[in-house]
């Protein structure tokens, strides 16, 4: 099975980072072997963190430090690796916080596509 994370990973927020860990350490308790792919905020920063992970690519709705939008390339990436994943899971970095947006475009992307999510 494959599983998509979406959070603000990367962030430098030790919360963050520790809430990956134990969401992918029960994930994998109730599922099996499950493989791991994540949008994070910053994804070089999680693969020099979590070296193990699949793929990892840039959410879709992240700005960004001061506002800064992420590349239009942001949004292929994900959607590919949205595209080959069985679940999304959202999880850490503030999903309900001010900019509510954060996650939308991976949802409405799942939905259309039937692939089930789930919000820690």
């Amino acid at each position: 099975m494959k599983v998509c994370i979406s959070g603000y990973y990367g962030s430098q927020n030790t919360g963050d980072e520790l809430l990956l860990q134990v969401m992918r350490e029960g994930i994998t308790r109730a599922l099996g072997e499950v493989e791991f792919n994540v949008l994070a905020a910053a994804p070089h920063i999680v693969r020099d963190l979590h070296p193990e992970l699949g793929r990892i690519g840039p959410n879709t709705g992240w700005q960004g430090p001061k506002k800064i939008k992420a590349p239009p390339s942001a949004n292929k990436d994900a959607r590919e690796i949205l595209r080959e994943s069985d679940l999304l899971v959202l999880g850490g970095g503030g999903l309900m916080g001010h900019d509510c947006v954060y996650n939308y475009n991976e949802v409405q992307f799942c939905h259309k596509h039937g692939i089930p999510v789930v919000a820690l």
